[in-house]
């Protein structure tokens, strides 16, 4: 038997669960490999000593003494953005989202080499081809704009409402529940 195939029956062969045949051979290798013998001897140091275990007795009044400077503590908060960061985020995408509709809708020149004026009736031109495109669905497209606008809207509303009012309530309303 090679150490490569009887390193992992050392720990059933000191806890004695290897078959009879299996415990021969890894016996037969022990008495020929110093190295296999030497981690036998680790193994045995260490079930002595998992078997000398000293159950530590606590204070009465251990758990009371932990929650009361559990409660001294400061509590964990969330580390979380601004509202406004948020809310830029979210314009600097839908203005990307706008540009990369109208460059897709046949601006043909670069708006930032033309003139403001130029700019303005590249936009109105764009938007008005992406109108001409939808034509028949022109009504619809233009609803569903409104739509996502307004959802988005009532969106960035709720979102204010619940961290402004919302929010602290609830938390004054748990801190007691915490508490008993």
């Amino acid at each position: 038997m090679r150490c490569s195939s009887c390193e992992p029956l050392l720990d059933c062969y000191v806890e004695g669960t290897l078959p009879a045949p299996k415990m021969r051979g890894v016996r037969d290798h022990l008495r020929e490999c110093a190295a296999c013998t030497s981690v036998i001897a680790e193994l045995r140091v260490v079930d002595a000593l998992l078997a000398t275990t000293v159950k530590q007795e606590l204070p009465p009044n251990f758990t009371f003494a932990v929650m009361a400077q559990a409660r001294g503590l400061p509590a964990p908060s969330a580390a979380r953005g601004s509202l406004w960061t948020m809310f830029g985020l979210y314009l600097v995408a839908t203005w990307i989202g706008l540009s990369a509709g109208l460059w897709a809708f046949g601006a043909r020149a670069s708006l930032a080499t033309l003139s403001l004026r130029q700019a303005i009736a590249h936009a109105i031109g764009a938007l008005s081809g992406a109108a001409h495109a939808f034509a028949p669905a022109t009504p619809l497209v233009v609803g569903g704009m409104v739509t996502i606008l307004a959802v988005d809207c009532v969106l960035i509303f709720g979102v204010i409402v619940f961290y402004t009012h919302v929010r602290p309530r609830l938390a004054a309303h748990l801190v007691p529940l915490e508490v008993s």
